[in-house]
């Protein structure tokens, strides 16, 4: 696969995921679609490379529950997520409590 067949299939399925999201709401396929297209965005185009550790357990807005970092010893603490800013033209952030250089960091999080 071309660099620009893999731009377009996740253009298209960022593409997709909005107009579901304004259409139908925060449900489980639009989750499902954000963190699909957030997956894609991250690991192949847009968005400064992350590593796979960092993402494993990226959850999507919707997600209401503990950490999913087996080893999170923070309290309150959210986990690596996905943030909706806004939903027309959709822009997300991203949060990572959980990522290589979190100790040394002081636990600091990286957003973008």
């Amino acid at each position: 696969m071309s660099a620009p067949e893999l731009v377009h299939i996740i253009d298209t399925a960022w593409k997709h995921a909005e107009l579901d999201l304004q259409q139908e709401g925060v449900t489980v396929q639009t989750s499902r679609q954000l963190h699909d297209a957030a997956l894609a965005s991250v690991t192949f185009s847009h968005l400064p490379p992350i590593r796979l550790s960092c993402i494993r357990g990226l959850v999507a807005p919707s997600f209401q529950g503990p950490c999913l970092h087996p080893d999170c010893k923070l309290p309150g603490c959210e986990g690596n997520r996905l943030y909706i800013i806004t939903t027309s033209p959709l822009l997300m952030r991203i949060k990572l409590p959980h990522h290589k250089n979190a100790c040394k960091w002081g636990q600091a999080s990286i957003e973008f």
